[in-house]
């Protein structure tokens, strides 16, 4: 299910999704395009210019903040 333009870590979540606990393929595009809008966003905020998701590691996992979640909710409204 993994692509290019995808993260590797959030694509592991996504396939547990459909594999245990049984969501459809629908939700798990809108899941992967709401999760990679995020990243972009914030890649953007952080001055990360990269063409694919891959500097999405645990380590830019881990640094999210609810501010940050909280100003992707105010730049998209």
């Amino acid at each position: 299910m993994q692509s290019a333009k995808t993260c590797p870590i959030p694509e592991q979540y996504l396939s547990y999704l459909i594999t245990i606990k049984g969501r459809s393929l629908n939700t798990i595009l809108e899941y992967r395009m709401d999760l990679l809008q995020f990243f972009r966003y914030l890649a953007d905020q952080r001055g990360i210019t990269k063409a694919s998701f891959k500097f999405a590691d645990l380590d830019f996992i881990r640094s999210i903040q609810l501010t940050d979640m909280y100003g992707f909710i105010a730049y998209h409204q």
